[in-house]
């Protein structure tokens, strides 16, 4: 199908659903002039053993019918999903993701006409879409039984790997449940934590309706992600490395700080990174849309999709715990200057947005990468600039030394409060 270029007197519409194994996501999405504003003006979210029962067809409909409730756009006329091109009704692309294309086009017989791609399938034409327009980035999708990984460097798909890690969370697992009970900013018992992981084991969907559950389901996530991290270890070299997370994980978690945590925590990222989050979910069934835009158009929407919320640049080399390693002068692009100090073991969370000038003056033993703290022995301090963009959410100094090591106890826990309070994580959950 070749690229079109928008209608500039109407949006595009596509219809995008993705029948996953739990969950269920339904979008209607438009892109519209001015600026290619790419916009979801409707969502529906249901359980996906719907469409295992007889009435799949019937539940399928009523999607239908909410997202034209939603949207206040007609979508299906008898039981005939509308694909033209209407100021008022219908839609010009449809993209269906589901591993179980036979049986759920057997149950719902609106879908027998329309091609499905599987979730991999899926996933790999949208990661080659934006490997189009993006030279290096690292992806990362998280959901509940699953892990997708995948890597670009200069355009070049370099692997995509996949792991389950549900079943790691098992008895027989050789995930070390004390290990996630470190992971916890507050006491809790090695039976208990069996206890929700065999109700979790039996009820995946379920979502933690407590903040202490929530601490509990994204300790488990931060071990199962330390357990495979040498399989999707990121590349570490002398640049900005784009990371990218989606996954139906990043939607049932209501603060991004959250998020935030458990994914530097299981990942020991490195460097600078630039982080992306597509809380929506909705990456992998873009594919249809990218066939009817041109490579700017398609930055733009990608760009609306998965934001830029967080630079995070973590400090290697001699660091010690609570020692001062040195500080950070911060510019704006204002008169005025601001100076950060920092010291070991800490997470430092600063509002900084957009282009930002760093000048670090750092113990000669310590720095951002390899080569800045190679052959300093001599000198007195380590002094260095860097330009960076600053996300959304803003930037995120990393003085902790890693590999992270929790040995429990109340001055570990501390820590993990610490940590947590630099994120402003507690006050976020109390306003949800």
């Amino acid at each position: 199908m070749s690229k079109r270029p928008i209608n500039n007197n109407f949006p595009l519409y596509f219809l995008l659903a993705d029948f996953g194994q739990f969950l269920s996501n339904f979008f209607l999405v438009s892109i519209s002039q001015p600026h290619d504003k790419f916009s979801v003006d409707a969502h529906v979210q249901v359980s996906s053993f719907l469409f295992k029962t007889k009435s799949a067809d019937k539940h399928f409909k009523q999607i239908i019918l909410d997202l034209e409730r939603i949207s206040k756009r007609k979508l299906m006329s008898r039981s005939i999903l509308l694909i033209m091109k209407s100021e008022k009704k219908g839609v010009q692309g449809i993209s269906f993701v589901s591993n179980d294309r036979e049986e759920l086009a057997d149950k719902v017989k609106s879908l027998e006409v329309f091609k499905f791609h599987s979730e991999i399938d899926a996933l790999r034409i949208s990661l080659k879409k934006l490997s189009e327009i993006s030279d290096s980035f690292n992806y990362v999708q998280i959901d509940f039984s699953k892990i997708h990984y995948a890597c670009f460097r200069k355009g070049k798909f370099l692997e995509l790997k996949s792991q389950d890690y549900r079943d790691s969370f098992t008895m027989s697992s050789k995930i070390d449940l004390e290990k996630v009970i470190k992971w916890l900013p507050f006491e809790m018992d090695l039976i208990d934590l069996e206890n929700y992981i065999a109700n979790k084991n039996l009820y995946p969907r379920v979502l933690p309706l407590t903040v202490r559950d929530s601490f509990v389901e994204q300790a488990l996530i931060k071990e199962a992600l330390q357990e495979i991290k040498n399989s999707i270890v990121m590349p570490t070299d002398e640049r900005i490395q784009k990371v990218l997370f989606s996954g139906i994980v990043l939607n049932q978690i209501p603060v991004l700080e959250q998020i935030m945590m458990f994914i530097m925590d299981g990942l020991d990222l490195t460097g600078i990174s630039y982080m992306y989050f597509d809380r929506q979910n909705i990456f992998k069934v873009l594919s249809s849309v990218c066939l009817f835009l041109d490579k700017g158009q398609q930055k733009k929407v990608f760009s609306q999709v998965m934001p830029h919320d967080f630079t995070t640049i973590r400090i290697r080399g001699a660091v010690v715990n609570n020692k001062i390693i040195g500080k950070v002068i911060i510019n704006q692009g204002f008169k005025e200057k601001q100076e950060l100090s920092l010291s070991g073991g800490n997470i430092y969370h600063l509002p900084l947005q957009g282009n930002l000038s760093l000048h670090f003056f750092l113990n000669p033993m310590c720095g951002i990468f390899r080569s800045q703290i190679q052959d300093k022995k001599d000198k007195q301090e380590n002094i260095f600039e860097i330009e960076v963009i600053g996300g959304k959410k803003g930037v995120i100094f990393d003085t902790r030394v890693y590999p992270l090591s929790l040995l429990g106890g109340g001055e570990e826990k501390k820590q993990i409060l610490n940590w947590n309070q630099a994120m402003n994580i507690y006050q976020k959950i109390q306003k949800i």
